[in-house]
Order: structure tokens, then C-alpha cells, then sequence
């Protein structure tokens, strides 16, 4: 709490300007300015996503070459192996090129490796088992940009492979049959941000493009295209990619397709979760469906998830949905249990001041420390690195904020590293637990050579300063408008001064979250504040003036509808 608020500015005359030609309240379009959408066309775009607008997949690195070595293999009946992460965006792009293929009515198989007992990514014993299976052709989703031994194996060994996948490359493209990676050297597709969910599907339709012999793809490709937009706004969502160009747009169909998906999984997921009788947000995949397919991954073998992603079964799907919401039951507690003991662990060595937290424990479980690392990173503002140190290699994850790039971090140390990869925001590693402390210094010592006391600064982003009255339902029903709301586009938020609390709060669960009334003039508004009632406790006097950082929201419960703020910060004066 009590962070430094940023309140962003628009130029007037832009604003007023994409009211008159767009037709838009104020209010959105100071909103559209402050995101940098200023010309008319740009924020036309933003605001009314098309289809249309989806970049096609051929100007993707070879692309074409990729296409061609699909066909004949499909042709002369080879054994394909789809080669996915355990992670949703591997999962879900898995699932969209198994499914095509089912469109063809030929049977590729897949590999989806351990988190706990093989890591991220290609990895040589599991390669070795594929070739000695006979496979010929293996296509990897949501990993290899990084694998250049293991691919220089099968190459080697007559297999060819094609990568897809976003992530950073290294210092050596792998030697692949293809690589498509927006992110290559030579790449001329015009956006970068793409999910590895998103890759996949662009083959995906390069190939129904290829197998309906014509750029217009027949109507049975185009309708498995749209339903494929819902297993790949999942990926978008859960791999934190920014919701913004193609990724917006992706999203915004994928959610409509995630609303009306028939396949049996989606519906079986959509169930557990709660979200089949209403519109889905891109925070029911953030917080609902994601975790529960990412469950699977973290504490039994992603495969499950995979198979109810892909089923046609509707007993098995329903069976397998039951085997995820126990497996995600069993992660929560022991993210809980695992988060104690590292801010502890945090406490007793004095690491809260590092510029980058570096944690270890043999306890630990490798599946859940990617979720530790980031409720550290929210807590205490700061890059974190949790590992498990279990045996002679321990493996963790890392999570940053941003504007720091936590894997050119793991750069610096790649001579004691065993293995690690990722981007910008998040990035997995191994290394020899002997190497542990020497891994935490160096870590140290580049986070303070790179890491700013602007970037460290906790700062809130305040779109706008507004008026209570300005707050009515019409007005705050136009933020939808905005979108679906994630990393790079995220929900607008405002702030309130002025105000005064108006009568008693009322404590909510186990008293961790708040309910206050606000006044400001002749309007009042109800106030939630989740998970720092306890720091509120003490200043929430009726009368006591305050100042608040929220997003609105309108809200329907027992019949009545109104306006409630979501507290993000709170100042009392």
C-alpha cells in the first residue's frame, strides 16, 4: 500500500478529436491517448477488432518450407509427433494441431514431457525414445528455439524437425528443418508478441490454406479455425503475452469461441470452474480455467490436460476435468504452504532488500515455484528465482517486473547454469545445487549493476483522476469497450480525492478483505479492498477524509445494480 501514483495525462485536442470522428465518450478517448492510440484508424482498430485484421501466417520463417514437409507426411503416412510443453500455451497449441490433423483423419501422436522429472523443453532421453519409436517428423510447440543438441540428433538421425515457438532464441538457430519463431533474425512477420499457442495455430492455417488448395480456406477448416481461437486465447491469456494487436484480437474471437465451444473438455472445464451460463472474461482463463489446465502439469503429468483438451469422450472428459480440479485443489495448498516458509527464509537471511530475490529449499516442489516467485515479486517489488534443491541439479522459476529482462540475467550466469530459457517476464532454470550460493551472489551483483531505483519504485498507473458522479453505470458499462484486459492493456484505473469514509466497514473471509463506504459531495460508493483489510483497519473512521486508487465495476447482487470500486490503494490523510 501507499505507493507512488502516476496519474497519466492526455493532450486535449487528441482527445477531443477521436470523440468527434469516433463517436467515443471522453472518458475513452483520454483512455485511448494515455495507451497511445492517437490517429483515428489505430484506435478504430483497438476498439472494434476484426478477423480481417489477423496478419497472414506466410510472411512467418519458413513457413512455407514447414507446409510442404507436413503434406508429404501426411501423404506418404508418417509418424508425426507433436511435441508440446506442459504449460497451457504448449497444451492448448498441442491440442490445435492434433485437432487439424483429426481433420485430415490421420492420428498424430504426441509428447508432452514432465515439469518435475524431464524440465522445459526438448530433452535428450526423451528424444532418444522418440527415435528409436520410429518417429519421422517431429513438430515442437511452445519450446526448441533453444535445443540445438537435441535437434542436431534427430537431424542426424534422418528425423526431421520443425520448430514452433516464441520464445528467445540463443546464440545458434537450432539446426531444424524449419523454424517459426517471430522472434528470428530473419523473420518479416510485422508482430513479435505472439504466444506459442499462437505460432502453432498460424500453421495451422497455412495448412488449411495448403489442403483446401486455395488462400480462402473450404468452411470445414475455417469452422475448426474458430473453435482452434479458443484453445489458443487460453494460451494467450495464461502465458502473460500482452493483450495487444494480434493478441487482442485472437483473444477477443477466442473468448466468444470459449463461450460456445461444443468439445467435451471445454465444456467439462467450463463447468468445474463455474463459468458455463455467462459471458467468459480473459480473468475467468487467468484465474479459473488456466490454473486448473496448468494443474496437471504442476502436480501430475500435463498429458491429462492434453487429453481432456482433445477428447471426443464426453465420460472421459468429465472424468478427467474431476482429475484437475483435485490436482488444482492440491496446488493451492501447497503454493500456501511453500510461500510461508519462503518469505521466512526471506526474513531470517535479510533478502527483502536485493535487487533480485534468490530462494532455495529441498522441500520445495518445482510445479508450484513459478506461482511463489510471483507473489513474492507482488509483494516485494523485485525479480525472484525460486528453486527446489532437490538432489545434485536444483530447477527453479523466475518471475520479473518490469522493465528488467530476468533471462538476460540468466545470461550473465549461463557458465554455471545447466539449462534455462524463457523471456522477458518469466524464465525456468537447473543448475548443480553446489552452485547454488555462488548463483544467488552473482544474480545479486547484476541486479545491482542493472536494476534502477526508478524500475524498483512501486508505482501505480493512474489513467485518469475522476469525480464520484462521473462514476454512473452508463458511463463505467463503456469500459468494456476496452476489452479484454491483461498484461499490456490493463484495466483502467482511477483515482478518487477528496473523499470521506462513510460509516462502519464491514470485515470479510478471514478478515483479510474490507467492505467501506466512500463519500464524495451527495454520491456514495461501496469500496472492497482485497487483502489488506488488517493494514486498513485502523484508519477506517467514519468521517476520516481519504483519497482512493480503484477500478469500477458494475455489480449486480439481490436484485439491486450499482457501481462498487475495487480498491487498489488507499491514502488517508
Amino acid at each position: 500500500m501507499h505507493k507512488r501514483w502516476n496519474i497519466l495525462r492526455s493532450d486535449d485536442a487528441t482527445r477531443d478529436k477521436l470523440v468527434r470522428e469516433l463517436n467515443i465518450s471522453p472518458l475513452i478517448a483520454h483512455l485511448m491517448v494515455t495507451r497511445g492510440y492517437t490517429e483515428r484508424e489505430a484506435a478504430e482498430e483497438f476498439l472494434w477488432p476484426r478477423l480481417s485484421q489477423l496478419h497472414s501466417p506466410d510472411s512467418l520463417p519458413d513457413i512455407g518450407k514447414a507446409v510442404e514437409r507436413i503434406r508429404r507426411a501426411v501423404r506418404n503416412r508418417e509418424k508425426i509427433v507433436v511435441y508440446g510443453d506442459y504449460d497451457v500455451d504448449g497444451t492448448t497449441g498441442s491440442a490445435v494441431l492434433l485437432k487439424f490433423f483429426e481433420q485430415l483423419d490421420y492420428k498424430a501422436e504426441f509428447y508432452i514431457p514432465h515439469r518435475v522429472d524431464e524440465g522445459y523443453g526438448l530433452n535428450m532421453n526423451a528424444v532418444k525414445e522418440l527415435i528409436e519409436g520410429g518417429m519421422n517428423l517431429m513438430i515442437t510447440v511452445d519450446c526448441g528455439s533453444r535445443a540445438v543438441e537435441e535437434i542436431e540428433l534427430m537431424q542426424g538421425s534422418g528425423i526431421d524437425v520443425i520448430v514452433t515457438d516464441h520464445h528467445e532464441l540463443g546464440d545458434d538457430l537450432p539446426p531444424a528443418f524449419a523454424v517459426i519463431n517471430p522472434k528470428t533474425s530473419r523473420s518479416e512477420y510485422p508482430f513479435d508478441g505472439l504466444c506459442g499457442s499462437a505460432v502453432a495455430f498460424k500453421l495451422a492455417w497455412a495448412l488449411s490454406q495448403a489442403f483446401s488448395e486455395q488462400k480462402r480456406v473450404a468452411e470445414g477448416y475455417r469452422k475448426f479455425l474458430m473453435m482452434s481461437l479458443s484453445y489458443v486465447a487460453m494460451g494467450t491469456v495464461a502465458d502473460v503475452v500482452p493483450l495487444v494487436g494480434e493478441n487482442r484480437i485472437i483473444t477477443r474471437f477466442g473468448l466468444t469461441a470459449l463461450r460456445e465451444s461444443p468439445t467435451p473438455g471445454i465444456l467439462a472445464l467450463k463447468e468445474k470452474a463455474g463459468i458455463v451460463d455467462r459471458p467468459i472474461k480473459a480473468n475467468d482463463i487467468g484465474f479459473r480455467l488456466g490454473p486448473r489446465i496448468n494443474a496437471a502439469g504442476r502436480m501430475g503429468h500435463a498429458r491429462d490436460a492434453l487429453e481432456l483438451l482433445t477428447t471426443d469422450d464426453v465420460p472421459r472428459a468429465q472424468e478427467l476435468a474431476v482429475l484437475l480440479e483435485d490436482q488444482n485443489n492440491a496446488r493451492k495448498k501447497l503454493v500456501k504452504d511453500i510461500h510461508i516458509k519462503a518469505e521466512e527464509q526471506i526474513e531470517e537471511l535479510g533478502l527483502a532488500e536485493d535487487p533480485i530475490i534468490v530462494i532455495g529449499d529441498i522441500d520445495w516442489h518445482i510445479g508450484v515455484l513459478g506461482i511463489v516467485a510471483s507473489r513474492i515479486v507482488d509483494k516485494h517489488c523485485r525479480p525472484c528465482v525460486a528453486v527446489a534443491l532437490n538432489g545434485e541439479t536444483g530447477k527453479g522459476s523466475a518471475r520479473s517486473i518490469k522493465g528488467f529482462d530476468i533471462t538476460e540475467a540468466m545470461k550473465s550466469c549461463a557458465d554455471i547454469l545447466k539449462s534455462f530459457g524463457g523471456h522477458t517476464m518469466a524464465a525456468g532454470m537447473s543448475i548443480e545445487c553446489s552452485e547454488f550460493e555462488n548463483f544467488r551472489k552473482r544474480m545479486v551483483d547484476y541486479g545491482r549493476e542493472h536494476l534502477t531505483e526508478e524500475i524498483l519504485m512501486s508505482e501505480i498507473k493512474i489513467d485518469a483522476e475522476v469525480l464520484l458522479t462521473q462514476l454512473h453505470q452508463d458511463e463505467v458499462n463503456t469500459l468494456k469497450m476496452l476489452e479484454p484486459f491483461g498484461m499490456g492493456n490493463p484495466k483502467p484505473v482511477f483515482a478518487a480525492t477528496g473523499l470521506t469514509i462513510a460509516g462502519q466497514p464491514r470485515f470479510m473471509g478471514d478478515g483479510t478483505h474490507v467492505r467501506f463506504y466512500v463519500r464524495q459531495g451527495a454520491v456514495s460508493l461501496q469500496v472492497i479492498a482485497f487483502g489488506f483489510a488488517r493494514e486498513l483497519a485502523p484508519f477506517l473512521e467514519d468521517g476520516r477524509a481519504c483519497s482512493v486508487a480503484f477500478t469500477p465495476e458494475v455489480k449486480t447482487y439481490r436484485g439491486a445494480t450499482n457501481v462498487e470500486l475495487t480498491a487498489i490503494d488507499v491514502k488517508f490523510e
